[in-house]
């Protein structure tokens, strides 16, 4: 996402998220690996795609990085529902220990 962003200042990743509120979720990215049979997580292929955004001048930064965003979410839960299925993981109980193990204390330690 630095793409969208050079020459701003600040860190990449936040002026993009910045930028990505103010966007639509309108340009067709590819989904990462979505046909490959390994559990492997893999930006290139959308990094390229939203260079070629970019460069085609048809879209707006912010519905480029709202779009980027929404996909990029959409692979990470398309890897953790392989990851569930391959294991014969329960959602429900990895949630629930996943979140007890790594939630903060109300005291916020």
């Amino acid at each position: 996402m630095r793409v969208l962003v050079v020459g701003a200042g600040g860190v990449g990743g936040y002026l993009a998220g910045t930028l990505a509120k103010n966007g639509k979720d309108v340009v067709d990215l590819p989904l990462p690996l979505k046909n490959s049979p390994h559990i492997a997580f893999s930006y290139s292929g959308i990094k390229n795609a939203v260079r070629l955004a970019i460069e085609s001048g048809k879209h707006k930064k912010e519905d480029i990085a709202a779009s980027f965003q929404k996909k990029a979410i959409e692979h990470l839960t398309f890897m953790c529902n392989r990851v569930f299925k391959k294991y014969d993981i329960k959602r429900s109980s990895f949630k629930s220990s996943f979140f007890k193990k790594h939630s903060k204390s109300p005291g916020g330690s």
